[in-house]
């Protein structure tokens, strides 16, 4: 059976970086959400995915759709 996607190494670093958003979007909300996708743009399209998937599972209280990086 192969590995799920976010078991794939290439993918830690973006699960990192998932894990580090939910900590800022709980501290800091939305603005806090924007601060880690502004640090790492080469990975916030992914990252965008991951939290868009989350908010559809209602495991993300606000949409972040409407997270726009300055």
């Amino acid at each position: 059976m192969p590995d799920s996607p976010a078991s794939a190494p290439d993918e830690a670093p973006v699960t990192n970086l998932l894990v580090e958003c939910l900590q800022h979007y709980e501290d800091g909300g939305p603005e806090g959400l924007c601060t880690v996708l502004r640090r790492h743009p080469g990975e916030a399209a992914a990252l965008m995915r991951r939290l868009i998937l989350l908010a559809e599972l209602g495991l993300l209280p606000d949409p972040p759709a409407t997270v726009q990086p300055r």
